[in-house]
């Protein structure tokens, strides 16, 4: 087969199986078969194995020089049909390189389109949130506008300064007071370090923080152990562990041991008339199991 019709035959074919398409034509053209028969007549005139066809063999006097020359021609046919099959060969890399660079190079432009696409689209949504917010800005400074418009003027309102003062001192306090927590029931010791105690107790609920701690009130007897005050960095983990304080229960020397948020003066009389209200429920109805939960008691069955 030609080398022209190697590649047409490459160029043609499936390209999911390209190395059959390009081995196949050796096959049909009957080269492999050719080549073994010249080989097998050879080693059955020498009568001797093809890894032994060497000069040596050769030269006896077995063979005549009528018999060499043909084998001698065949070889060189057989020489020349590899030699151009090998270049057929070649050719069909060739090609198949440039194929794939090809390939290649449309998956880029691909990429390129697509990323410019996207781009676009992307400076459309832009824009269209820019005209909204736009829009929406706007609207609102009229309707702001139209609210200070009906408001009186300074001079005809008093301002007081000292309400002004507390509310802002109120709404300070109140965001401080989210960082803490108070612990109640925690062993008292003399020189005990507080807030080894407190990390060791939050490391029980696989938390970690930085806390500050101190114990409140006057110094009294340990038997009655004083509340801890626990400052942690932020609301954030303040919460955090407040939620996970009912898994101390589980923890043999922590199990009496309870976790509050640092509420205000008004916030604990509202929970300590709360309280008392939990403790008739269960002196009443003590078949059930009574609780406090987003300041109000609920009752349910025990299980």
């Amino acid at each position: 087969m030609g080398r022209k019709s190697l590649v047409q035959t490459y160029k043609e074919s499936d390209k999911t199986q390209l190395l059959w398409e390009s081995v196949n034509p050796i096959v049909q053209a009957g080269l492999l078969q050719e080549t073994d028969e010249f080989i097998d007549e050879m080693t059955s005139t020498f009568g001797c194995h093809r890894d032994n066809l060497t000069a040596t063999t050769l030269n006896t006097a077995k063979v005549t020089k009528a018999q060499l020359s043909k084998w001698l021609e065949e070889a060189v046919d057989l020489f020349t049909k590899q030699a151009e099959m090998i270049r057929d060969l070649q050719s069909v890399v060739d090609i198949s390189k440039n194929e794939v660079i090809s390939s290649q190079r449309d998956q880029i432009k691909m990429k390129d389109e697509l990323l410019h696409c996207k781009n676009k689209q992307l400076k459309s949504i832009q824009a269209e949130i820019k005209s909204t917010v736009h829009d929406s800005v706007e609207s609102e400074i009229r309707s702001f506008s139209s609210v200070v418009q009906s408001i009186p003027s300074p001079s005809s309102v008093p301002v007081d300064t000292a309400n002004i003062k507390d509310a802002v001192r109120h709404a300070i306090v109140e965001e401080d007071r989210t960082r803490n927590v108070f612990i109640y029931g925690l062993e008292e010791n003399n020189g005990e370090q507080i807030c080894d105690t407190v990390s060791s107790l939050f490391e029980e609920l696989g938390e970690r923080p930085r806390v500050d701690a101190c114990r409140i009130g006057k110094s009294g007897s340990v038997a009655v152990p004083r509340p801890v005050k626990v400052v942690l960095t932020s609301s954030t983990v303040a919460r955090q562990i407040l939620v996970k304080a009912k898994g101390l229960r589980r923890v043999e020397r922590f199990k009496k041991v309870y976790v509050c948020p640092d509420r205000s003066a008004d916030e604990r009389q509202a929970r300590k008339a709360l309280v008392l209200v939990l403790k008739q429920r269960i002196a009443t109805e003590p078949n059930l199991r009574h609780y406090i939960k987003n300041n109000q008691i609920f009752s349910e069955e025990k299980t």
